[in-house]
């Protein structure tokens, strides 16, 4: 079992390597986290220790995930959930991410997924403030689809539609309105994935 800390570390470790091809040295985690090399030490003990990573002590990037990790239980996967991007970036920067889900991976398998909190109330009543919608990236999509799209520097959830050439980004609350994206103001407007699934708290 993971401390929130050890997980935001292991999180941290894991989206630094798959972004920059490489793990980030014990510096490069404290500047992160802005905590000590010793307290980063203390951490990467801990999560060596319960099987989720391994340790070189010869080289400052010796740092590796256990895949699986020993001690995490079978069939899951850790999605990252996306607290922001910025217009042009890496959707999954280390920057962006704020934790992690557990989804079962026969929801998850093969598949470049992240996760969004919903906010708001114009995707009700199929979606609620406060959910978390399960994103499956993929910049072509069909009318009616439930997508994760970017407009500017916000992300929005809303339903897909086209029109004369025209997106139209609709909401099922009707009390709120639509968003449309005219031809020619495509640069505005960015598509990163449909949503596949909902995780709702009862």
């Amino acid at each position: 079992m993971l401390t929130s800390r050890q997980r935001e570390v292991l999180d941290f470790v894991r989206h630094f390597a798959e972004n920059e091809g490489y793990p980030p040295t014990i510096r490069e985690i404290a500047g992160h986290f802005a905590i000590s090399i010793r307290a980063v030490q203390d951490h990467l003990a801990a999560l060596e220790s319960k099987g989720y990573i391994k340790r070189s002590r010869l080289k400052a990037r010796g740092l590796e995930i256990e895949r699986p990790p020993r001690h995490e239980e079978a069939g899951v996967r850790y999605v990252p959930i996306l607290g922001r991007s910025a217009a042009g970036g890496p959707i999954l920067a280390v920057e962006n991410v704020e934790g992690t889900i557990p989804i079962a991976t026969d929801w998850a398998s093969g598949e470049e997924l992240f996760i969004l909190r919903v906010a708001g109330e114009s995707m009700a009543p199929t979606l609620c403030d406060g959910d978390y919608v399960l994103v499956r990236c993929q910049p072509a999509v069909r009318d009616g689809e439930i997508v994760a799209a970017m407009l500017g520097d916000e992300v929005t959830v809303k339903r897909f539609h086209t029109s004369g050439g025209s997106v139209i980004l609709r909401p099922d609350n009707e009390a709120v309105e639509p968003i449309a994206v005219a031809a020619g103001q495509g640069t505005r407007l960015r598509i990163l994935g449909k949503v596949i699934g909902v995780y709702r708290r009862l």
